[in-house]
C-alpha cells in the first residue's frame, strides 16, 4: 500500500494526508473526522459475532501454538504501515509511542492518553504497553463485511502483531505466561486492552460492545498489550509463536536467555501506595515480577475507572477477588449482631440484654425474645410433644 491511491480508500482520509516521505503508510484519518464525515457504524451484530466466536474457538480452543500472520506500525495516530518485519527495543521502533523504540524516564509516554499508573510510573507503563498483539482469527471476524470507506483489513484495529491459531483467552493464556517467537519474547502482564471509541470507528459499535462484554473479555477478543524481555527483538510474518506457561521448566529456560531492555547499571522502580518494587537491569526475574505487579494494578484501576464487567477468571488473575474478600471482612457489623465481652465464658451472650433467661445465662433486649427463647429451648412440655 503506497501513496495517496491507497489512502483515498480509507475512512476519513484524502490525498492531502499523504506525502512522498510517507510512502507505504496508509492514512486512515482521524477518528473524529471519520465520524463527522460518515457517521457512526454499527458493524457486525453482536449475535452474529457471538456465533462466529463459537466457531473460531471450537477450532483452536486451548491451542498453545500459532503463527504471525500480519504486522503493522502506526507511525502517527490514524495511520497504518503494514509490513513484513518489525524491529523492537523497549517498544516497537517507528511506532507513535516512541519512534526510536527506546525511552528514558523523562521521555516515556504511552500511545494513547489516559495513563493508569500515574506520572511517577509512566516509564513502567510505557514498558507494559510496548507492543499490542491481536488475535487475527478473531479480528478477521470482527471486521468481516466492512465496506468503503472502512477497510476489511485486520490492521485497521491498530495492533502491531496479529497471530493466528493461538488461543489467547484468559483460560489458556494467563498473567505471567510468555509469548515466544524466534527472535522475540513478550510477557503477558495483565495490562488492560479494551475496545475504545476509536476502535468502534474502524470496526463498528456492535463489535466494540461485544468485545468489552463479559463474554468478549473472557475470550480476550481485543488481544493483549505486552512487554518485551530483550533489548533488541525482531518479528516477521510467518514466525512461529507459542505460549510458555509461567512456572514451568520451559519458562525458566526461556527467561535465562532473556535480559531486560534497560541500560546497564540502571534499575526500574514501580511505586503504588505502600508497595515499592525494584528491578536491576541484569535481574530478569525481578523485572518480570515488577511488570506483572504493575500490570495487574493497571488492570484493577482500569476496571474501577470504567466499571468493567469482568469474568471471575479475570478478577482472580488481577487479584480483585482477594480485594473483595478483604472488603467484606472490613464491613461494619450491625450492633444487634454483636455479643460477648471478649471472655470465653460470655461468648454469644448479649451482655447489654435486660431480660435474662431463668434457665441459662443468655440475655435478651426484649421480653418477647426472652420468652420465645425459653419456649423453644427450655419448655419441658414442648419437648415432650416433640
Amino acid at each position: 500500500l503506497k501513496g495517496s491511491g491507497s489512502a483515498s480508500q480509507a475512512c476519513g482520509s484524502s490525498s492531502r494526508h499523504c506525502s512522498d516521505s510517507m510512502a507505504g503508510v496508509l492514512v486512515l484519518g482521524g477518528a473524529q473526522e471519520c465520524v463527522a464525515q460518515h457517521g457512526k457504524w454499527d458493524g457486525r451484530s453482536q449475535t452474529d459475532l457471538a456465533a462466529a466466536m463459537k466457531r473460531v474457538m471450537l477450532e483452536k480452543s486451548m491451542s498453545m501454538s500459532g503463527v504471525v500472520t500480519a504486522l503493522c506500525i502506526s507511525p502517527t495516530n490514524g495511520s497504518r504501515s503494514p509490513c513484513e518485519e518489525l524491529q523492537a527495543k523497549q517498544s516497537i521502533v517507528g511506532d507513535c509511542q516512541c519512534q526510536e523504540g527506546w525511552a528514558t524516564r523523562s521521555s516515556a509516554k504511552i500511545k494513547n492518553s489516559g495513563a493508569l499508573l500515574g506520572d511517577d510510573n509512566l516509564f513502567v507503563e510505557s514498558l507494559l504497553a510496548a507492543v499490542s498483539i491481536g488475535d487475527a482469527d478473531i479480528v478477521q471476524e470482527v471486521i468481516s463485511g466492512a465496506r468503503a470507506p472502512r477497510l476489511e483489513k485486520v490492521w485497521v484495529t491498530g495492533d502491531n502483531v496479529y497471530v493466528s491459531g493461538l488461543d489467547m483467552s484468559w483460560s489458556n493464556f494467563r498473567v505471567g505466561d510468555l509469548l515466544v517467537m524466534p527472535n522475540a519474547v513478550v510477557v503477558n502482564t495483565g495490562y488492560p486492552h479494551f475496545a475504545c471509541w476509536k476502535y468502534a470507528v474502524r470496526a463498528g459499535e456492535q463489535p466494540k460492545a461485544y468485545i468489552n462484554s463479559e463474554e468478549g473479555v473472557g475470550l480476550r477478543m481485543r488481544g493483549i498489550k505486552g512487554a518485551f524481555l530483550m533489548p533488541s527483538s525482531s518479528i516477521k510474518t510467518a514466525d512461529s509463536v507459542r505460549i510458555v506457561r509461567h512456572g514451568t521448566l520451559d519458562y525458566d529456560r526461556v527467561i535465562q536467555a532473556c535480559c531486560p531492555p534497560l541500560e546497564a547499571g540502571t534499575e526500574v522502580v514501580f511505586r503504588m501506595g505502600s508497595e515499592e518494587l525494584r528491578a536491576e537491569a541484569h535481574d530478569t526475574k525481578a523485572y518480570i515480577d515488577l511488570l506483572i505487579s504493575a500490570g495487574r494494578a493497571a488492570g484493577r484501576i482500569d476496571a474501577a475507572n470504567y466499571k468493567r464487567t469482568l469474568p471471575k477468571i479475570v478478577r482472580e488473575e488481577l487479584g480483585m477477588v482477594a480485594d473483595q474478600a478483604a472488603r467484606l471482612c472490613s464491613v461494619e457489623i450491625c450492633a444487634a449482631a454483636l455479643s460477648g465481652d471478649g471472655t470465653t465464658q460470655n461468648v454469644g451472650i448479649k451482655m447489654d440484654g435486660q431480660y435474662k433467661c431463668p434457665d441459662c445465662t443468655q440475655r435478651f433486649t426484649t421480653e418477647r425474645a426472652s420468652q420465645l427463647h425459653w419456649k423453644f429451648i427450655h419448655d419441658p412440655n414442648r419437648h415432650q410433644d416433640d
